[in-house]
């Protein structure tokens, strides 16, 4: 080992002792039934190669084989929630829990070998809800509400937020409680963690001219169509909201955090395909 990085095996010298980072052969076997992190089974193993016929699979048939192999048995991977909800309970002055009334799929667009994604733990492999996300739809709310939500006055409000200051009688209120880029927002809000493994549902996505959006060719109706399938979180699973810093929010719009984050989702969603119902949660 020389400069923080593996040698390999023909530069080692005679009588230094080899370390092979990854054993030979078969000693590495995985336990395809037993896997427990979601994560690990979406992006480290994708059976793109038939091994019994030596032909490379192509991705909707691989996505299939994969999506085969979402966790069975969720035991080990509900027992990181539950400290992870713990941990989060103990840093937060203020949390409650939301259910979702659609399905859920956030970080769709994420980069995935299998073309479509959906956002999960780092560590542990459960789907979650970042706190980015969170913010982004809390914020874009009480901006449509400051301006009735008209559409048009929402972008010049915006711009105002972003070069504004804490103290300014119209926008102070955005400022103090999310930040731009001159300042850091005082409230302080945690990803939303499931209360347990949530149940997976298979969706699909149905490009009509595959041809056009792959090859660039026009889309014409002899096209036939390729469904591309993913993952979302189905209807009726509870996730638990954590903030810290939560009286900000109240003192600054004289508001309920719950109650506007309840309206928010309804009113917005959040994740993808938002304009067709999905990322809707209520109390």
């Amino acid at each position: 080992m020389s400069n923080g990085k593996y040698q390999n095996k023909s530069n080692q010298q005679p009588g230094q002792d080899a370390i092979l980072v990854i054993p030979k052969g078969n000693d590495i076997k995985l336990s395809l039934n037993s896997a427990s992190n979601l994560k690990l089974i979406l992006e480290k193993y994708i059976p793109f190669y038939n091994m019994q016929n030596n032909r490379m699979l192509d991705v909707s048939k691989a996505k299939d084989k994969v999506y085969e192999l979402k966790p069975k048995n969720f035991q080990e991977a509900d027992n990181y929630i539950k400290k992870l909800n713990e941990r989060q309970r103990q840093i937060a002055d203020k949390s409650f829990t939301l259910a979702t009334k659609s399905r859920l799929i956030v970080g769709l667009g994420g980069g995935s070998a299998l073309e479509v994604s959906i956002k999960l733990h780092f560590i542990y492999g459960f789907p979650y809800i970042p706190s980015s996300a969170i913010k982004g739809v809390l914020r874009a709310y009480k901006i449509l509400e400051k301006v009735n939500f008209d559409f048009e006055k929402y972008s010049k409000f915006e711009k105002k937020i972003e070069s504004g200051n804490r103290e300014d009688t119209e926008i102070g209120a955005f400022v103090r409680v999310f930040g731009n880029q001159q300042y850091k927002g005082d409230l302080i809000i945690l990803d939303a963690i499931p209360e347990h493994f949530p149940r997976l549902e298979e969706d699909i996505m149905n490009p009509h001219y595959p041809k056009y959006y792959n090859d660039k060719e026009p889309p014409t109706d002899d096209q036939n169509p390729v469904p591309i399938k993913f993952l979302t979180v189905a209807k009726g699973e509870k996730f638990n909201f954590y903030f810290k810093n939560s009286q900000v929010y109240k003192e600054a719009f004289e508001t309920d955090l719950k109650e506007d984050l309840i309206e928010a989702f309804n009113y917005l969603g959040i994740g993808a395909k938002t304009g067709i119902g999905y990322g809707v949660l209520d109390g």
